[in-house]
């Protein structure tokens, strides 16, 4: 076990260093669920998470790359295209998926409680734009927190059937004292099985609520930092609305192909910062995994 942990928090590391989205753990950890369920019977089995089921089967890795598009928000800033891995550890309690570890500390038929750690991948290198310059580099971080799974059953829209849904809430801080920073969030997510089961197709919708301390590290600027092109800004506690899709298609009973795209809609607070060029933030990613 402490080797296994060792490993998990060396993923974790990687991931920091390789930068990319910071919400790019919610959608990636819908992947890591579906990446441990058997092939469904019909077209709407195990579109969710049933947590007594996972407790039953035994530990499993999927391990994968994918390429990962994300724009960032800052004034200057070039947009990337990079090569991240997709790493992924399942156990009855233990799980590392996405960008974050997970301990299960409560299961029911329909509810889960767990113990989060996440990477947070937000911040910038001042050298990274001219109009950065001068600045303190705002640092990546981990968070942790608790986070809540409800399944909600089937849901339909009169004689539409939307798949089944699933509501889930995390509330996390951050630990390595980078921006003292609190975030919670609400999460809706839809799971539709087609194809005979091979293609899940999982939209979301999530309210990420940011704290006063978190948005003015990320955003803000300091008095110190000013410039008659950069005035100081102090940045306030912000709602941002996020908007995703994500695509799987097992190939094979091992391989999947995920596609992932997602938009989110940058609050006002971080709009009115002199460093934000963006009304949004995009991403996109296309990966493929191998299950064992």
């Amino acid at each position: 076990m402490q080797c296994l942990m060792q490993c998990l928090m060396q993923c974790l590391v990687l991931c920091l260093a390789l930068g990319g989205a910071a919400s790019l753990a919610l959608p990636l950890s819908c992947w890591a669920q579906e990446q441990t369920q058997e092939k469904a019977g019909d077209e709407d089995a195990g579109a969710t998470t049933s947590w007594q089921d996972g407790a039953a089967r035994e530990p499993r890795w999927s391990l994968g790359l994918a390429v990962l598009s994300s724009p960032e928000p800052y004034v200057g800033a070039s947009n990337e295209t990079r090569v991240v891995p997709l790493v992924q550890y399942r156990s009855e309690r233990l799980s590392f998926e996405g960008l974050g570890l997970r301990y299960h500390l409560a299961r029911g038929e329909r509810l889960g409680l767990d113990a989060v750690l996440r990477a947070r991948l937000d911040g910038f290198d001042a050298e990274d734009s001219p109009l950065l310059r001068g600045m303190a580099d705002r640092r990546r971080s981990l968070d942790a927190g608790l986070a809540a799974t409800w399944q909600l059953g089937e849901l339909a829209i009169g004689e539409v059937r939307l798949g089944r849904a699933e509501l889930g809430a995390r509330v996390t801080a951050d630990v390595l004292g980078r921006s003292d920073g609190l975030e919670a969030a609400v999460e809706l997510r839809l799971g539709r099985r087609l194809a005979g089961g091979r293609l899940l197709l999982r939209p979301s919708l999530a309210a990420v609520w940011q704290s006063d301390d978190l948005i003015n590290y990320y955003y803000g600027v300091r008095p110190t930092e000013s410039l008659p092109e950069r005035p100081a800004y102090e940045g306030r506690a912000a709602i941002q609305l996020q908007l995703g899709v994500m695509t799987l298609y097992r190939v094979s009973p091992h391989v999947g192909l995920l596609v992932l795209a997602q938009v989110e809609r940058l609050a006002d607070e971080v709009r009115a910062s002199p460093i934000v060029d963006a009304r949004q933030a995009f991403l996109g990613l296309v990966g493929l995994s191998y299950s064992f």
